[in-house]
């Protein structure tokens, strides 16, 4: 388990070093993250899933954010043994400034290796899936073997004027891609891979790259109601949590293909609410509600049914049994 440690100036309020705001190599998250964590009493201590618990980022944005830290020079990251030499606990210790961390170099050496592990990892992982796709693209399933090819016949778009038209038709396997971690790491390959000759070309190719990540229907309205990539990108992890969040609850497993009707109509209300209701402040957080709350209903209906086979089952079995009494009984008083 690891545990971050907090070093700054004793001071009765909330006070920080801006130094690490103005820092222009830090992600916004990072900042985010390094606020929070200074911004918390001398004696305070937070292990990482009480930080992931506290935001819907998820687990990969903490450690990717821990990890800028470190490699700036603002995070210390080392393991805590006793007197044996085992590994109790591994700390975090937060600076709040470079130049006030004494083990600046051997922090910034370490999560450079730790990175360039993640690219080697994430390398080793993308050429397993495109070798997986490609089998799958030489032997196609289909359900009628024996189907003409020239007699086939293509459902018809919702918008024929769409640009990119084979979206509409394409084909959804989340088998390998079934959480946002999974889709992070995807993403991160094709972006080293994919080239393009103009910013607004590679914006299209990466959004593209999203659509074995969700089934079709909800795929195409991700494309039509998102700015770019990055948006588009921010909507499917949204999807990905709250997916996550009803299936821990509920003890279930949701397959986002056999509901993908629900939660298409759900992300098209609250797309049409963005657009009427200056009220809605946080829009990520009203869509990852609305999806939740669409989700728990799928839930719901799906424990309800499971339950009621059991019921039925146990009631067959009763009924077998009595029924296998009644025989037994006719067959000694012969």
């Amino acid at each position: 388990m690891a545990f971050i440690r907090t070093n700054k100036r004793e001071n009765p309020f909330v006070q920080i070093d801006k130094t690490f705001i103005e820092d222009p190599n830090l992600k916004w998250q990072s900042k985010g993250l390094m606020a929070y964590l200074l911004s918390r009493p001398d004696s305070w201590i937070v292990n990482q899933s009480d930080l992931i618990n506290r935001a819907n980022d998820g687990e990969t944005t903490v450690r990717t954010a821990l990890l800028d830290l470190m490699l700036h020079g603002y995070v210390y990251y080392y393991a805590d043994r006793d007197d044996k030499g085992k590994i109790k606990e591994w700390i975090y210790e937060v600076y709040e400034s470079p130049e006030l961390n004494p083990f600046r170099e051997e922090a910034q050496n370490m999560a450079k290796k730790k990175i360039e592990e993640r690219k080697r990892k994430t390398k080793e992982r993308n050429k397993k899936r495109l070798k997986e796709a490609k089998k799958q693209e030489k032997h196609p399933e289909r359900d009628n073997h024996d189907l003409d090819k020239k007699q086939r016949k293509y459902p018809d778009r919702d918008n024929p004027d769409l640009d990119y038209p084979d979206q509409d038709n394409h084909g959804y396997n989340n088998n390998n891609l079934s959480n946002i971690k999974d889709i992070d790491i995807y993403i991160d390959t094709y972006k080293d891979t994919v080239k393009a000759e103009t910013p607004v070309q590679q914006n299209e190719l990466l959004k593209q790259s999203l659509k074995n990540t969700v089934p079709p229907l909800i795929y195409e309205t991700l494309y039509v109601f998102s700015e770019d990539f990055n948006q588009m990108y921010n909507y499917i992890g949204i999807i990905f949590r709250a997916k996550a969040k009803v299936q821990k609850k509920y003890k279930i497993v949701i397959h986002l293909e056999e509901h993908d009707n629900n939660i298409n109509k759900i992300l098209l209300a609250c797309f049409r609410k963005f657009k009427t209701d200056r009220r809605i402040k946080n829009k990520d957080n009203y869509l990852f509600k609305s999806i939740c709350k669409v989700l728990e209903e799928i839930a719901e209906k799906i424990t309800g049914i499971e339950e009621e086979i059991l019921r039925q089952r146990e009631k067959n079995i009763t009924s077998s049994n009595n029924e296998l009494l009644d025989y037994l009984n006719r067959t000694i008083n012969l």
